[in-house]
């Protein structure tokens, strides 16, 4: 140069390989080209990816919110602050406004749950009906469990029921008469079902139309509804069901004694059997149905007919097995408009059998608590048949004799 010395300048660019991402390389004078020094990509938040960029040559740190997530999905989408790092995310709203849902989140499921909660509207009363939980439509009344054509049935709401105020008034005019009769007639002996058509006549709520419901019926009968009677009778201390054998058939409704029975007669005659009914002394007033199983030997009596007695013709079901040897439900009930007994009657008799004896040998008639279910002895007023344990259940004996001996009648055995 002009002053006559050597120059080594350094060239920085003599050594620049134009790569950002290592640095800006330097030229030494003793060294010679240096490598750069790389560009601090760590920007100190944990959830960005951090990276150089050697196209656009510049460091990038880019926001990542996988980084954050902590698998959970009921406290809400963890998101990435390039200035703040991890922030928490926003719970999902579980509250769906409606006031009768459980409201809650699924984390198994990863949703947010509103199940209805039909207790959330109970009003805890009962004759409004059960009040439920619509999803959209909050709490929905409910329905009045006693709504009934029947205008009798009204709603309690001390004893949570549905009470029939006149419960034999079937047609509803407020009265228990004939026309009611006629409804009792058509659901006796029969499974009666909670607010069915039959539930007038199941005055004891035993879902079965028996003697005990036409008994609380003839309690009942010509009266203004609600039934003042009708609902616990002075029980009768004396209650018998008693046959008697004879070889001629009674005219006698009614009695003040037990009727004399045979005990001999001969094969081929033709004995009747009279069922006879006791409530003790002058109580058949009160006496409103009679029914029993009848007992016999087939291989000495052959059942020839058989006929209730006509003041207890009323709902008579019964059959007669002649080859399993019994007849089923003898008797029956009186009708409700028939006058009452004699006051010195003390027996009525209820039905009348008919045999033609064929087999020689001593054998007895028996008498035994009714099988079928919907018959008994009922009580006028009474609820239901009366125990068959509190009842006396008597039996007649007879010796068949060859036809050729004849036949004697003496006292009672």
């Amino acid at each position: 140069n002009a002053s006559n010395v050597c120059v080594n300048a350094l060239n920085d660019s003599l050594c620049d390989n134009a790569m950002f991402c290592d640095g800006a390389e330097t030229c030494s004078a003793t060294l010679d080209c240096q490598a750069g020094t790389p560009p601090v990509i760590d920007d100190g938040i944990g959830c960005t990816d951090d990276s150089c960029d050697e196209v656009n040559d510049v460091v990038v740190n880019t926001v990542n919110d996988a980084i954050c997530d902590n698998g959970m999905f009921c406290d809400g989408a963890e998101t990435c602050s390039a200035t703040l790092d991890c922030q928490a995310g926003t719970p999902p709203v579980i509250d769906d406004g409606i006031g009768c849902t459980d409201d809650s989140c699924d984390e198994v499921n990863d949703v947010v749950v509103n199940a209805v909660n039909d207790s959330l509207c109970d009003n805890t009363l009962f004759c409004d009906g059960v009040e439920t939980c619509d999803a959209l439509l909050d709490c929905q009344l409910g329905t009045n469990p006693c709504a009934d054509p029947n205008p009798n049935i009204v709603c309690d709401e001390v004893n949570d029921s549905c009470d029939n105020v006149c419960v034999f008034d079937c047609n509803f005019n407020s009265l228990v008469d004939t026309g009611d009769f006629g409804y009792f007639l058509g659901c006796f002996a029969t499974v009666i079902p909670a607010m069915s058509f039959c539930s007038c006549a199941d005055f004891n709520g035993n879902g079965l139309g028996d003697t005990g419901d036409f008994g609380g019926f003839l309690g009942c009968f010509a009266q203004v509804c609600p039934c003042p009677t009708g609902a616990s009778p002075e029980m009768p201390v004396d209650i018998h069901l008693m046959p008697t054998i004879s070889l001629t058939n009674r005219a006698s409704d009614y009695a003040a004694r037990l009727p004399q029975s045979i005990t001999t007669a001969s094969v081929g005659d033709t004995v009747y059997v009279d069922l006879w009914a006791s409530l003790g002394n002058g109580g058949l007033g009160a006496l409103a149905c009679a029914a029993a199983d009848v007992y016999y030997d087939r291989s000495i009596a052959s059942v020839v007919d058989y006929q209730p007695a006509a003041n207890y013709a009323v709902l008579s079901v019964t059959t007669v097995r002649d080859r399993a040897g019994v007849i089923d439900s003898a008797g029956g009930c009186v009708n409700p408009e028939q006058s009452l007994p004699p006051a010195m009657a003390n027996w009525a008799r209820i039905a009348t059998v008919a045999y033609v004896l064929q087999g020689v040998g001593d054998t007895s008639i028996s008498v035994l608590p009714a099988a079928n279910a919907a018959t008994g002895v009922a009580l006028r007023g009474g609820e239901f048949n009366v125990d068959a344990s509190t009842i006396s259940f008597g039996e007649a004996k007879i010796t068949v004799l060859p036809a050729s001996k004849g036949a004697r009648s003496i006292g009672l055995r």
